[in-house]
Parts: structure tokens; sequence; C-alpha cells
């Protein structure tokens, strides 16, 4: 089992763009475009699915596509100064507080 402060080790030491490789873009917009563009590939092998398999897909292939956003999600909490653990925590529990207020389903951010 992995540990997130080895992940995150891992995701900083693995990172392949230094500054100087973008040009004027900053890292956090090229960050959030491999986000957006991992999701897509999700969203694509999903849809892919249901048109061409009747739902069915390709469990591998989906979990190297997650693994990939996941890569680019905690580099990019990185750059807001937190790391997966601190994410983790942080998503547990609002979603805590959202159940214990029964909010688990509806819209905006501070039901």
């Amino acid at each position: 089992m992995v540990k997130t402060n080895d992940y995150d080790k891992f995701v900083d030491d693995m990172w392949f763009v230094g500054d100087s490789d973008l040009g004027e873009l900053p890292e956090v917009a090229y960050l959030g475009l491999c986000i957006a563009g991992e999701a897509g590939e999700i969203s694509e092998k999903l849809k892919k699915a249901f048109r061409d398999s009747g739902g069915k897909f390709d469990s591998m292939a989906m979990l190297h596509e997650i693994g990939d956003l996941i890569f680019y999600l905690v580099r990019f909490a990185h750059r807001m100064d937190c790391n997966l653990n601190d994410v983790l925590e942080a998503n547990m529990a609002k979603l805590n507080r959202r159940r214990k207020a029964g909010t688990l389903r509806g819209s905006g951010d501070s039901r």
C-alpha cells in the first residue's frame, strides 16, 4: 500500500515540467489543462464504452487514466501549498459535515 506522503514525494520527484519549459504559461494553468485533459480522457472512455460496448469498459485502461488524473491533482495541490493528505482530510471533513447536516445532495459549496 502506498502512503500518501510517499506519493507526494513521488509526484515531486517525477515532475517533468519546470517553469522555464512553459514559457509564459504559469504552471498552475498548465496543471489545470492537464487535469481537464485527463478527466476528458476518462469521460471519453466511458462514452465509448456505453456507445460501443453496452457499458462495459476496460478497467485497467480506466485505472491508468485515473492514475494520471491523480498525479496532476496532487501536483496542483502542491502548488496550492497542501499535500495529498491535507486534501483527503479536508474532503472527508467536508463530506462528514454535510452528511451530519443532511446536505450531501444539493448545490452550493456552503451547504
